[in-house]
This record gives structure tokens, C-alpha cells and sequence, in this order.
């Protein structure tokens, strides 16, 4: 099988101009809010957008707590505001996700492994005469694993994510990698 369809561009970026985080004890804590901006190329129909048309707000709210050094246990609510699609009569509806997890530190290098999960479910209607008005809703659990190839500055990472209790929204094992550049604050 061929693909004769071939795109390549940007999607859509992520800001976040605010992030407030204060520590007490074995307790952190974290408030902030970010924002998708429509960057990546979105025409209403086209099958290879590389953005969804719209902006996103999100609102998260953290809570990390350390009982040893090498122990980080978290958990994370999210509220998704979405705005209106351009070109198109569709808003959709927002989401309110949680994220947890926990992660082991292997060595003073900053290796680590972890687990973790999520659950993200529609908490509002989608609004508009166009789309498929179907809420929607996904969990997943996880493991990951990072490796400092130059200890503290350059690492890369791996995690593997099996969804389940998925409700029109793409399922499955999903696999990911990066690789980390840490930029030292002057």
C-alpha cells in the first residue's frame, strides 16, 4: 500500500505563561495555566491537519508528594476550555482529565522509571451545527523510563500507554520517545 497523501508542517503550540509552584515539607504543590494556540494547519474537511483550529485553555492544578528521596508519587487535575473551531459552526466540549503517577530514582544521574495513569472525560456538550456531538472519554495506565546520556543536560525517554475505557476517542497501546535538553538558569 502506497501514500500518495504526504504533509509536513507544525501543529498546534503550547504556551504557558503561568506556573506558581511552592513547596512545604515533603509536599509541592503547583497552579497553572497554558494554552494551544491554532498554529498547525487546519482547513475544515483536509484530512492531514496538522492542528485542530481552535484554542484551548487548560487549567491544572498539582500536588506532589515526596516521602523519600527517591519516591515522587502526583496527581494532577485539568479543565480543557475550548473555544470555537474557525471556518466552521463547532465548539467542542471541554474535558476534565487526572493524571497520576509515581516515579523511582535509580541514581544521582537523574535516571528514573515510573508509573502512571489517567483518566479524561467530556464534562460539557459540543455546541455548533457541525461534528459528531458524541462525548467522549479515555483511561490509560503506563510505564516510562529516562536515561541521562549527558547526566543533566541531554536525556532521552520512553513510555508505553495502554488506553482502555475509550469512548469515541482513538484507543489502543501507544508508544512514545523523546529526547530532553535541559537549558541551565543562569
Amino acid at each position: 500500500m502506497f501514500f500518495t497523501n504526504k504533509s509536513l508542517g507544525f501543529g498546534d503550540m503550547y504556551v504557558q505563561p503561568i506556573w506558581l509552584s511552592w513547596k512545604q515539607g515533603k509536599f509541592q504543590y503547583a497552579l497553572n495555566y497554558g494554552l494551544w494556540a491554532p498554529t498547525g494547519k487546519y482547513e475544515h474537511g483536509s484530512l492531514d491537519n496538522g492542528g485542530h483550529g481552535y484554542w484551548s485553555h487548560n487549567i491544572r492544578g498539582a500536588l506532589k508528594y515526596k516521602p523519600t528521596s527517591k519516591i515522587n508519587l502526583s496527581i494532577a487535575p485539568t479543565l480543557e476550555i475550548n473555544q470555537w473551531q474557525k471556518n466552521t459552526d463547532f465548539k467542542e466540549g471541554s474535558h476534565l482529565t487526572f493524571d497520576l503517577g509515581g516515579s523511582y530514582l535509580l541514581n544521582s544521574r537523574g535516571d528514573e522509571v515510573g508509573l502512571f495513569g489517567n483518566y479524561s472525560k467530556q464534562v460539557s456538550d459540543d455546541k455548533g451545527t457541525e461534528g459528531s456531538f458524541l462525548s467522549d472519554q479515555n483511561a490509560g495506565i503506563g510505564a516510562f523510563g529516562s536515561y541521562w546520556v549527558v547526566p543533566h543536560k541531554i536525556g532521552i525517554m520512553a513510555r508505553v500507554t495502554q488506553n482502555f475505557a475509550t469512548e469515541n476517542r482513538f484507543g489502543g497501546i501507544a508508544f512514545q520517545t523523546g529526547v530532553n535538553f535541559l537549558i541551565p538558569a543562569k
